[in-house]
């Protein structure tokens, strides 16, 4: 079973849209991110560090990986519209990145090749994100833009941490 079958399976009632591809890029980052840090579940904070990996793809980035031209040209739609947010609120996907990924705790999880599941929290993050998607009337694809904006409402715990001293 590949990658967008297993996160096809994994999507639950919470997440009422579909998947725009630039998420499912996003969700595969941050499960990568999460079994890094010896993680059992894929926490808000892992979306948030996929999101900042993803936020600096190039378009040669994307032509290794989908061979579609114009999936590419709307995955590069979302990608902008994502680095764009991250500018407005003034952070560096690259030096956030990185602190966030000193920040976090390495877990205890072990890897069994199966499919990690999302958090609580990271089902709550999609189940918000899809109704921004919703109501901006995005033909009800959830992509990378609304999880940004939902992860900015509300950051993840070492995510808060690290912006506290932005927001006062």
């Amino acid at each position: 079973m590949d990658m967008t079958e297993r996160l096809r399976r994994n999507q639950d009632d919470s997440t009422p849209v579909v998947l725009a591809v630039s998420a499912q890029i996003v969700w595969r980052l941050a499960a990568i991110e999460a079994l890094n840090k010896k993680s059992q579940e894929i926490d808000p904070d892992h979306f948030f560090l996929a999101l900042l990996k993803f936020s600096e793809f190039e378009a040669a980035d994307l032509k290794k990986v989908v061979d579609d031209k114009a999936e590419r040209v709307i995955i590069l739609q979302d990608l902008h519209a994502t680095s764009a947010i991250l500018q407005v609120a003034g952070i560096s996907s690259k030096n956030m990145r990185r602190a966030l990924r000193r920040r976090l705790p390495v877990g205890e999880g072990e890897y069994d090749d199966g499919v990690i599941h999302r958090s609580e929290g990271s089902k709550r993050l999609f189940a918000r994100a899809g109704l921004l998607a919703s109501e901006q009337g995005e033909n009800r694809l959830l992509g990378s833009q609304h999880l940004t904006l939902e992860l900015l409402r509300h950051p993840g715990v070492v995510m808060a941490e690290l912006m506290a001293p932005r927001n006062n």
